[in-house]
């Protein structure tokens, strides 16, 4: 798989601009509760993410699947666009709280109008991969589109896309909402 700096895309792909279209938004990953944890702190920083928390890529505006959930919250929130944060239950959070003041579900499935919903998938390729299958297992559970963030993809994944003919559903292998959402928002009413 080649890993693609995300500050090196000129060409937003056709899923992009799809996937912006969508009427409703979720961020799948590790959404933090606690605005003054070193993950959100770190969300702003400029500049490249120490290599030993890094993907593959690291790049300014656009970090990996473990840090990036909080920025990327906030980037939709800002633009007021509706979102649903996914997060699995775990000991370590109060999924009853909500994050940057939004409920959160706890199984991708449970996504409401999930049809109608494109989903940031910032998570390790290993959940990634189990999620894409749990998605695609029947109609009813395909969402409108998909970004694997930076990081967040493999060989399994990008196979799984292939095979099922998801290349124009699907943004995976360089670009990142942060940094190329906005530009793919502008598009999102081109003829896809």
């Amino acid at each position: 798989m080649v890993h693609v700096d995300p500050h090196t895309v000129k060409i937003i792909p056709q899923a992009a601009k799809r996937f912006m279209a969508a009427p409703k938004y979720a961020v799948v990953g590790r959404v933090l509760q606690d605005p003054a944890k070193f993950d959100n702190k770190l969300a702003f920083l400029v500049g490249a993410v120490p290599r030993s928390v890094s993907s593959p890529i690291s790049a300014p505006n656009c970090l990996p699947w473990t840090l990036a959930n909080p920025q990327l919250i906030k980037w939709y929130n800002e633009r007021k666009m509706p979102l649903t944060p996914v997060r699995p239950a775990s000991d370590k959070f109060d999924n009853s709280k909500p994050v940057e003041g939004l409920n959160v579900v706890e199984n991708i499935t449970d996504i409401p109008d999930l049809n109608n919903t494109s989903i940031s998938m910032i998570i390790s390729p290993k959940l990634g991969a189990n999620m894409l299958k749990e998605l695609y297992k029947s109609e009813k559970t395909q969402p409108f589109a998909l970004w694997f963030q930076p990081g967040a993809e493999n060989e399994e994944i990008e196979a799984f896309i292939k095979e099922h003919n998801l290349e124009n559903r699907v943004v995976i292998g360089g670009p990142c909402v942060l940094l190329h959402g906005d530009e793919a928002r502008e598009k999102a009413d081109a003829k896809l």
